[in-house]
């Protein structure tokens, strides 16, 4: 399940991912990134996995990584994990040349990761209350 929520700012968005991701959640996400690119602003995600089991199948990782390398603009994605998550999207390699920047967060560093966007935090957008113990790492080549 894919919960999309406007950020704080303009083109930073939320995204609390948890459980299954399934197509539709996917595609609903790929039309709000569409949405801003279109809008000629470079999109922004704090992006928190909480409770996330996975993609309903390898598929649609492959399909989001290939889609994100063919944006227009370039994206900057926070991503909110635990340490396993962060490790195995560290090791999907990115196809160069690719506008997405990506960089890892264990939970207790939400503010890191904001920073690291440039979002302001909100009393009601805090997407992470679980511990961790590094703080902002590259995942990915971007």
């Amino acid at each position: 399940m894919i919960d999309l929520r406007p950020g704080p700012d303009s083109g930073v968005f939320e995204v609390l991912v948890s459980k299954r991701v399934t197509e539709p959640d996917l595609e609903r996400f790929k039309r709000q990134l569409e949405r801003t690119v279109a809008d000629g602003t470079d999109p922004r995600v704090l992006c928190c996995l909480a409770e996330f089991w996975g993609f309903d199948s390898q598929d649609l990782w492959e399909d989001l990584r290939h889609w994100l390398r063919h944006l227009r603009r370039p994206v900057r994605i926070a991503l909110l994990a635990e340490r396993k998550w962060i490790d195995l999207v560290a090791g999907s390699r990115w196809e160069s040349p690719s506008p997405v920047e990506m960089r890892g967060f264990d939970m207790e560093h939400e503010a890191q990761a904001r920073r690291w966007l440039g979002s302001i935090p909100t009393d009601e957008s805090s997407a992470a209350r679980r511990s961790g113990e590094r703080a902002g790492e590259e995942v990915g080549a971007a």
